[in-house]
């Protein structure tokens, strides 16, 4: 757990270097950026301090995050998530096509390509695993 720690305080610390770093710079894009960071970091360490207080719920927590069903369960959201994305990244694609913005529609495209690309080289990856 304090390696998890020292990971969250250095996500709390870019994250305040990067929004007082762009508020100097009237960057105000990468002043969400940093926000998200500094915001994700003192959740994170948070929940985990709270663990380290109740180590019962932690181990509770442990006990689901093992469990088949939700790992099942898991499994099949991130694979439903995937089609919605490679449907709204397609119906993307032949909108952004047909306003004339072929450059956006070409990058739709790669990434529908990339998505596909990592999903049967980690398929081939598990199948020798497993």
């Amino acid at each position: 757990m304090k390696n998890r720690k020292t990971k969250y305080v250095i996500f709390i610390i870019l994250g305040v270097m990067m929004v007082v770093g762009a508020l100097a710079a009237y960057r105000f894009d990468v002043v969400a950026v940093g926000g998200g960071l500094m915001g994700g970091g003192m959740v994170l360490l948070v929940m985990g301090i709270s663990k380290l207080n109740n180590p019962k719920a932690a181990q509770e927590e442990a006990i689901e995050e093992g469990d088949e069903r939700n790992i099942a369960i898991t499994h099949k959201a991130f694979y439903l998530s995937s089609l919605i994305t490679m449907g709204l990244l397609a119906i993307g694609t032949v909108v952004f096509a047909q306003m004339g913005h072929l450059a956006v529609a070409l990058c739709f495209a790669g990434v529908m390509f990339v998505q596909l690309l990592s999903v049967s080289v980690a398929k081939a990856v598990l199948n020798r695993r497993m």
